[in-house]
Formats: structure tokens, C-alpha cells, sequence
């Protein structure tokens, strides 16, 4: 967790450099691949006022702690509110397990149910294509971002993030046949 503390650092160095204070204080749109997904699953969760949305490639945040692992993350009502998308290669254990990395998905369905026990606004998006390579789910991230992002930020600067549940906007980035899940 020692880089959440470098993130927010690094964001107010740049800031600082490049004239734009907003930068240490805008909310974030997250992607994050294997351990880049546990991180940004991370982040949501610590930092749910600030994250607009984040897509976990094969990769989640822990909710139970393992034994030599470090501490676990918790659920709070915020985090719930979150989009979060988890992705994943049908290669990881969701259709060959025997393949190495194989444990992906265990994890991803562990945090999928621990989520959505909490009501939590979480997909799964399994690419039919992959194992633990990102294959082609830019072609989906990138609109689901940009729904997100469309859903979610703030008229006004500053001000906080709209609910998802509030907003029917996210849709139209998607096109007309797009079914919400």
C-alpha cells in the first residue's frame, strides 16, 4: 500500500511543475493489469471520492487475508459505489485450469461475490481470445471508461462525483443497443 502515498505525491510534483494545481486533486479513472489491477482495486477501495471508475485486468485486490500476505481491504458503502470492471482471460481459470495463471480467476470471483454482497456496481467481462495477456479489451475498456467518466464527473469542478445510479447518461457512449448489466 506504500505506493498509494507515492501516487498522490507524484501527482502533486507534477502539479507543482507543470503549473496546474488541479492535478494533485482531480478524480481518477483507473486501469490496472495483474498487479496493476490489484493496485487500482486498491485504490477504488481506499479512495472511492476519488475514483471515477476502475477496469481490473486480470487482477483484483484481496478481501480475505492470506496467511504471509499483507492486510486485506474492506468494503465501505462508498467503495460500493465505484464502477468496477474485472477482465480477464478465459485462459485463467475461467475455461482452461491448467493454465498458469490459472488462479486468476478464483481471485476474480472471490472479489466479484465479496463486492456484489455489497451491493457493489461490478462487472465481469471475460475475454474469449486471452489468457494473461490485455488481447483486445481496450476495444471495451476505453467506452466503459468513457461512460464512466460521462456518468459520473462534476459539472462543476471541485464538486464531487455524481452516483452512477443517479445518471441514465453512461449509455449513450455505449450506442443504442447497449444493455445495462
Amino acid at each position: 500500500r506504500g505506493s498509494d502515498a507515492a501516487f498522490q505525491e507524484a501527482l502533486s510534483e507534477l502539479a507543482d511543475q507543470c503549473g496546474h494545481p488541479e492535478l494533485a486533486s482531480v478524480p481518477w479513472a483507473l486501469w490496472g493489469h495483474s498487479g496493476g489491477g490489484h493496485w487500482a482495486g486498491g485504490m477504488a477501495l481506499l479512495h472511492p471520492d476519488r475514483v471515477v471508475a476502475a477496469w481490473l485486468r486480470s487482477g483484483v485486490p484481496p478481501l480475505t487475508r492470506a496467511e504471509g500476505q499483507p492486510e486485506s481491504y474492506r468494503i465501505s458503502k462508498a467503495a460500493a459505489l465505484v464502477p468496477l470492471m474485472c477482465n480477464l482471460g478465459t485462459k485463467e481459470g475461467f475455461t482452461d485450469p491448467t493454465d498458469r495463471f490459472a488462479g486468476v480467476w478464483p481471485g476474480v470471483e472471490r472479489f466479484f461475490v465479496g463486492m456484489r454482497s455489497q451491493g457493489a456496481l461490478i462487472g465481469v467481462a471475460v475475454d474469449p481470445l486471452t489468457s494473461h495477456e490485455c488481447g483486445n479489451q481496450r476495444y471495451l475498456a476505453i467506452p466503459w471508461l468513457d461512460a464512466c467518466l460521462t456518468a459520473r464527473l462534476p459539472a462543476r469542478a471541485g464538486a464531487p462525483l455524481r452516483p452512477m445510479r443517479d445518471s441514465v447518461a453512461w449509455l449513450a457512449p455505449l450506442g443504442p443497443d447497449a444493455i445495462p448489466v
